[in-house]
C-alpha cells in the first residue's frame, strides 16, 4: 500500500511544486511531526502497559499530590510558597 501511495505522491510532485514551491517541504514536515507524534503514542502505550503490569491493583496507584490537593485546599499550592 505505501508503495502505491509513493508512486501516486512522486507523480503529483511537479504540480505541487508548480502550485506551492514550498509545499513539499511543508508536506515533508508535516509528515515527520505525525510520525514522532505515532512514535510517542507508541510508547505512551507500552509505558501504560508496562506500568498496569507492574502494579495492577489501581487502588495502589499513586495519588499524583497531597491529600489536600485532592479535597481542593490550598495547603500543598501554598506551602512551597516562601513569604
Amino acid at each position: 500500500m505505501a508503495a502505491i501511495d509513493r508512486r501516486y505522491t512522486k507523480s503529483l510532485e511537479p504540480f505541487y511544486d508548480s502550485f506551492d514551491p514550498q509545499f513539499l517541504e511543508v508536506r515533508r514536515v508535516v509528515r515527520e511531526v505525525l510520525q514522532k507524534e505515532a512514535d510517542l503514542q507508541e510508547i505512551v502505550q507500552l509505558v501504560g502497559k508496562a506500568r498496569r503490569e507492574l502494579n495492577p491493583d489501581p487502588n495502589l496507584q499513586p495519588s499524583g499530590g497531597c491529600a489536600a490537593r485532592r479535597h481542593g485546599t490550598p495547603a500543598c499550592s501554598s506551602a512551597g510558597l516562601s513569604l
